[in-house]
């Protein structure tokens, strides 16, 4: 799983717009910043039942586009197809949140915060993106099969591998899959 620290390496290798990559209870901490990504773990700081500092789990991610018309839509990922967590949810006050049921992570796998990256990439930088928030969200997760319904998780990590090569070398983010 990569740390916070390479997450924000990636990110601005690039060039995505992102304003926050911690876990989901430093989210309160923050003020939402538009057109901005956001990569939450899923954890607390600290674990409620040891009293420890946690390591991470699992990272999220979700991004609240403002169009020029004054129009807020928000978009919420998680690899596994789940639903935003309340700190989410609260971090957005009138913002419905919208989110994918699409499972496109194996279990088995540790490539979160990959599969975020690659979708604020889509949806805020990604040069044939439509700008339309929920189409470009839709034809992101389009691109990848479904681990509801399909075994073959290589395969999306194949596809996701490739948001992180370049026909440069110097410019290639190495990625183990």
């Amino acid at each position: 799983m990569l740390s916070d620290l390479e997450i924000r390496d990636l990110a601005t290798r690039l060039a995505v717009p992102l304003v926050f990559c911690s876990f989901k209870d430093n989210l309160s901490e923050e003020t939402l910043e538009y057109n901005k990504g956001y990569i939450i773990n899923m954890e607390s700081t600290v674990d409620p039942e040891s009293g420890k500092s946690n390591e991470g789990s699992h990272y999220t991610c979700f991004f609240v586009k403002r169009y020029p018309s004054g129009e807020r839509q928000g978009i919420y990922m998680d690899s596994f197809g789940i639903a935003p967590p309340q700190e989410v949810v609260e971090f957005c006050p009138g913002i419905k949140m919208h989110h994918s049921t699409k499972d496109i992570q194996s279990i088995c796998s540790d490539m979160c915060g990959w599969y975020c990256l690659a979708f604020l990439y889509w949806v805020s930088v990604y040069p044939g993106r439509t700008g339309h928030l929920f189409s470009d969200a839709e034809a992101f997760t389009d691109l990848f099969d479904d681990m509801n319904t399909s075994i073959d998780h290589k395969k999306n990590e194949f596809i996701l591998k490739h948001f992180f090569r370049s026909d440069d070398p110097g410019k290639r983010v190495p990625i183990e899959v």
